[in-house]
């Protein structure tokens, strides 16, 4: 072939002008048309305003929290995160990525995650409108497109849920790869366009598995084009799919991965070269081409792949090496498929290339699990079922792109009766048939639009039939909002393409025309702005879900553990009843009511359901986390076997369980195995250095082995990880106390309080405080709270009492001793006490007899040798008084006290000077009265 038609072959492709050209001045250069820029300004300005409120929504309870606030491996940005949210979760990494990096900077600040989630949305439009600008050509049709793009409702829960971001960054990067393809294919064909392309779609395909149908998009824009088929562009397509779905990023790290990652590089670039130069290369040149393709093939660990690709690449490489009339022979085939665009057998290539794409995508969701089955429904759905619900989706996306007015965050699998679906999913066949049918007369009726019609209308469906159901997917939801971000842009496109095709044939409607499009525009405006509303919070969206369909199981549950995380018990139960009695096969139901039964202390209930979870769940990996649960019910029922075996297999299960290990090391610490209990903390902080209940725990170990500014800080690095953690502040509080610093103690039980109203021992803790300030009132107050919280702890009665005493309250202080013995007859202390408060109440011999009872019990009891002695003196006994003041000094010199009065009774024996020594022993100790008789009874 000559040279010229060789320079033909590598000619600019033509955009096909199928809709006139704007006529406005500057229309072909974005930068110097001032009304476009202003168009664009504005629509920006207005989706800003539609979504600022959401900068001060919350997380959601769900997905925020497996992917944000619970997922400690986004807590820690080194070189290394990457990798490791890679293979957490390949196809969202990028997405954890950014999340991991809000976090570093802004631990879990709200404000961050929705401000990007709107920055990326602005940028979003910026691309969407550059693109159908490209695309069409037209400013009009890419400012009517990124409008509706901007302020349709069903954009709102891609933006105002964090979770969402994967959306927002994949339309970005896919948005990008197709900027640059576009400049690739209509630029003779640059190289460095292929590989910024090849990064911006795996960049893509590592924010949100979706981008897996951007191989099946080119093949859309090469019709578009009408791009001849040739080996360089059916092999792009295959590098693609490699990158999503074959390499791994460890690649370096791998020898046998880095030859193929790079063997498949180097066979593209030969492939784009031999492409581009095929008619001016030499014999020579192809011959040194096929032996290093070759090479390439058997250097490869990817031969079953290559192969095709390999053998086109030699057949069309040999010609000039053949007998010659093989040759001519051959030459006059291949110049025949030369001349074949896509856009002559658009429909056998697409149809084909989709066919092939959700083949490959079953077997990649077999061999890579790239795509996570549908393991959470309850029910079992056949082929024509999904058939049946992939119209019925369609349907749903059509329906709400046109009246987006009743949105919901829920739109779960149907429930079948009697092996059927509900009638409206057969019906909804009916209706994809017929607009079929309709689209396929109007693009005969039109045949100067088909070409931009098709291409919008195979945009939009290619992007959402990964997300109709034919291929099974995680999850329980038939339909969401969130589905349509990207592949709703066909549809935009579309709707700019009406409305220009009206605007310049139907003049005398433009006006009446251009009113009903701004209505409408008004109405999508006000309704994305009310529909923020719904996802302020956990409870907003799934109170807004269940007040449109009250019928939904996963509702009513994640209300319910959104009720249990602020303690509300009676919320959080009847959502929880609820949402079994709805689906009495919803696991995560049994699992989230086993969790509040725990957390408000019904033990037999909570292990009545994990035990039910255990005995019909299969997912071994899943199960260690409810045999480290029961594990701990069991610990709290003191069934210390039982808790043993069941930490031993759940961390068998998973040998990664930092939750395992920590609470293994709190049985431990319950059989006084403080060595083996930090041992495992620190265990389970090497795996999950984020883990807040490991560091309360392990500073609660270090408190017991006296190491308290060790305990200090893991107290406050829990609470500053966790700033729910009541029980690291409660401990906190607890130092601060024996540290003299009352009124910062106070201030740790009263946040732990306010986090869990139902944590007594924050009150025990406070109240304890305020006695020791002084404030008895308010000790009482807290005892009292205790008490109504857990009535069955005697020590909340015995300090209460005592608050009392201080008061001179004696008969309320001895109906609190009276509780606390009836609940322990051998709590020497509580018998102690109460002796004293009825020796208060002048009823000595019970007084006497309670306390001859405690020193019966424990003949080593100070205390109850202070009231005896005490009691004593004041009945006039001086010498048993004397004798038993005598054996508190022995069993506490330090007792002020007891010192006080072998002072007196030094002084009644006339004993001044040894009395004066005493009592100022006794004052040294802090005891007050010893000073005022220091003052009036001694000279020096």
């Amino acid at each position: 072939m000559s040279k010229k038609s060789g320079n033909k072959r590598n000619s600019k492709i033509k955009s096909p002008y199928l809709i006139k050209k704007t006529t406005e001045p500057g229309t072909g250069n974005f930068f110097s048309n001032h009304k476009y820029q202003f168009f664009l300004l504005i629509i920006l300005l207005i989706t800003t305003v539609l979504y600022f409120k959401t900068l001060h929504y919350g997380f959601i309870e769900w997905d925020d929290d497996k992917q944000i606030t619970d997922n400690f491996l986004i807590k820690k940005l080194n070189s290394n995160t990457f990798e490791k949210l890679y293979e957490f979760d390949k196809h969202t990494s990028f997405t954890l990525l950014t999340y991991s990096i809000d976090y570093h900077f802004n631990k879990l600040s709200p404000f961050i995650y929705h401000l990007e989630n709107i920055i990326l949305h602005l940028l979003n439009i910026i691309l969407v409108f550059f693109l159908i600008r490209r695309v069409f050509n037209n400013s009009n049709i890419a400012i009517i497109s990124c409008l509706l793009f901007a302020i349709h409702p069903m954009r709102v829960e891609s933006v105002a849920w964090v979770s969402e971001r994967k959306d927002l960054l994949f339309t970005f990067f896919s948005l990008s790869a197709l900027m640059v393809y576009l400049n690739y294919i209509n630029r003779n064909l640059k190289f460095i366009f292929l590989i910024l392309f090849i990064i911006a779609s795996w960049l893509a395909s590592v924010s949100k598995i979706q981008a897996a149908a951007i191989p099946v998009i080119m093949f859309l824009f090469d019709y578009y084009y009408s791009r001849k088929i040739s080996l360089l562009m059916v092999y792009e397509k295959f590098v693609l799919l490699y990158f999503f779905f074959v390499f791994h990023i460890n690649f370096l790290k791998d020898p046998l991965s880095t030859a193929t990652s790079f063997g498949i590089l180097a066979l593209l670039f030969m492939i784009f070269y031999f492409e581009k130069h095929r008619d001016n290369l030499s014999l020579r040149q192809k011959i040194i081409f096929i032996v290093l393709g070759i090479l390439l093939f058997i250097s490869s660990f990817q031969k079953i792949l290559l192969t095709p690709f390999i053998l086109w690449f030699i057949y069309e490489s040999t010609p000039a090496i053949l007998p010659q009339q093989y040759a001519l022979y051959r030459e006059k085939i291949a110049g025949k498929f030369r001349n074949i665009t896509v856009s002559k057998y658009k429909f056998i290539i697409l149809a084909t290339s989709l066919l092939l794409f959700i083949f490959f995508t079953f077997l990649l969701q077999q061999k890579f699990g790239f795509w996570s089955a549908d393991n959470q429904s309850s029910q079992h759905f056949y082929f024509f079922d999904r058939v049946f619900m992939a119209s019925y989706a369609l349907c749903f996306y059509l329906l709400n792109f046109i009246a987006p007015f009743y949105l919901n965050a829920l739109h779960p699998y149907p429930l079948k009766i009697n092996g059927f679906l509900p009638g409206e999913y057969y019906i909804s066949i009916a209706l994809v048939i017929g607009l079929i049918v309709f689209f396929i007369w109007q693009y005969k009726k039109h045949p100067l639009l088909k070409k931009q019609f098709l291409f919008c209308i195979l945009f939009f469906f290619l992007n959402i039939s990964l997300v109709l159901h034919i291929i099974p997917i995680e999850g329980r939801l038939v339909a969401a909002d969130r589905y349509s971000y990207f592949a709703y842009i066909g549809l935009f496109a579309l709707s700019g393409l009406l409305f220009e095709d009206i605007r310049q044939n139907l003049i005398k409607f433009k006006k009446i025309l251009f009113g009903i499009f701004m209505v409408y525009i008004v109405c999508f405006t006000f309704y994305t702005w009310k529909r923020t509303d719904a996802w302020k919070d956990t409870i907003s969206l799934f109170t807004d879900v269940l007040n449109k369909n009250p019928d939904i199981s996963f509702a009513h549950n994640n209300l319910g553990a959104a009720m249990l995380k602020i303690k509300d018990k009676k919320a959080a139960f009847y959502h929880l009843n609820k949402a079994i009695k709805l689906d009495s096969t919803f696991l995560l139901g049994y699992y989230n009511r086993a969790m509040a039964f725990f957390q408000f202390n019904e033990l037999d209930s909570a292990l009545h359901d994990l035990n039910r979870l255990i005995s019909i769940k299969k997912d071994s990996n899943s199960l260690s986390i409810e045999y480290n649960d029961r594990a701990m019910i069991k610990l709290n029922l003191r069934d210390f076997d039982g808790a043993n075996m069941d930490f031993e297999k759940a961390i068998s299960l998973n040998p990664n369980s930092a939750k395992a290990y920590n609470n293994r090391g709190w049985y431990k610490y319950n059989r006084d195995d403080l060595p083996g209990a930090m041992a495992d903390c620190n265990k389970a902080l090497d795996i999950n250095p984020d883990l807040d209940d490991a560091y309360s725990n392990r500073g609660w170990y270090k408190l017991l082995l006296k190491d308290k500014d060790g305990s200090f800080s893991d107290f406050t690095k829990a609470a500053e990880l966790n700033p729910y953690n009541e029980r690291a502040l409660c401990n906190r509080g607890i130092i601060k106390l024996q540290s003299n610093d009352p009124e910062g103690a106070i201030s740790d039980f009263t946040k732990a309080a306010e986090l869990n109203p139902y944590f007594d021992f924050a009150y025990i803790n406070r109240g304890y405080a305020n006695f020791m300030k002084g404030n008895y009132k308010n000790s009482i107050r807290d005892y009292s709270e205790a008490i109504k919280l857990n009535p069955k702890k005697s020590e909340s009665y015995q300090n209460r009492g005592w608050a009392y005493l201080c008061l001179k309250n004696f008969r309320e202080a001895l109906c609190d001793y009276d509780k606390a013995v009836s609940m322990d007859s051998t709590d020497v202390t509580a018998l102690c006490n109460r002796g004293w408060v009825k020796f208060q109440l002048n009823d000595i011999s019970d007084a006497v007899e309670d306390i001859n009872k405690a020193l019966l019990m424990n003949p080593k009891h100070e205390k109850s040798y202070l009231y005896s002695a005490i009691i004593s003196y004041r009945q006039k006994n001086k010498k048993d008084a004397g004798q038993d003041f005598k054996m508190v000094a022995e069993l506490n010199p330090s007792n002020a006290e007891a010192l006080y009065y072998l002072g007196l009774i030094k002084f009644d024996k006339k004993d001044l000077q040894g009395a004066c020594e005493t009592w100022k022993k006794s004052f040294s100790l802090g005891y007050k009265e010893a000073g005022e008789l220091i003052k009036k009874n001694c000279k020096n």
